[in-house]
């Protein structure tokens, strides 16, 4: 009576529900690179020894070497990121502007005025440091304002009485 409401299932039911399972066996040759690898592992000497002293677990590991390099060779020796394409030279025409903007030396265009100030950082206003790179002024010139004699001084302030 109960037996319709349950969801679970034997496990003797669902094999008789099962189809019949099939193998099959594909085989695949290795790559000349797999063969090298495998070929280096097998001459080692210490692959040699572990072989013929029949112990288990070097042999295993000697097994699971050589099933690694059959399975994921990039595993244990990865490729370099490289290309086995070869292409020859490219080839193409641009504007003369293009040209002339690449060949142009930008240290001789550039506006280097700004660090003919240095040094002289105390000495400037800063009305002075504002207005002088604007106008190209070099470090000579500067100079020979500085060394130039004074103005004469400015009268002595003194205070107006309105009358």
């Amino acid at each position: 009576m109960i037996q319709p409401f349950i969801l679970r299932r034997s496990k003797r039911d669902v094999e008789k529900q099962l189809t019949k399972k099939y193998e099959h066996v594909l085989k695949c040759r290795l790559s000349n690179r797999q063969k090298m690898m495998y070929e280096d592992v097998i001459l080692q000497p210490e692959t040699q020894d572990a072989v013929k002293s029949g112990h288990f677990v070097s042999v295993l590991h000697v097994l699971m070497q050589l099933q690694k390099i059959c399975n994921h060779p990039d595993l244990i020796n990865p490729r370099l990121c490289g290309s086995s394409y070869v292409s020859e030279a490219l080839q193409f025409s641009t504007a003369s502007l293009a040209l002339k903007a690449l060949e142009s030396n930008l240290w001789k265009v550039a506006d280097l005025s700004l660090f003919d100030l240095i040094g002289l950082e105390k000495k400037m206003t800063w009305y002075e440091s504002q207005v002088v790179p604007k106008q190209k002024i070099t470090r000579k010139l500067i100079e020979e304002i500085y060394t130039s004699p004074l103005p004469p001084p400015r009268p002595t302030p003194v205070k107006l009485k309105p009358n």
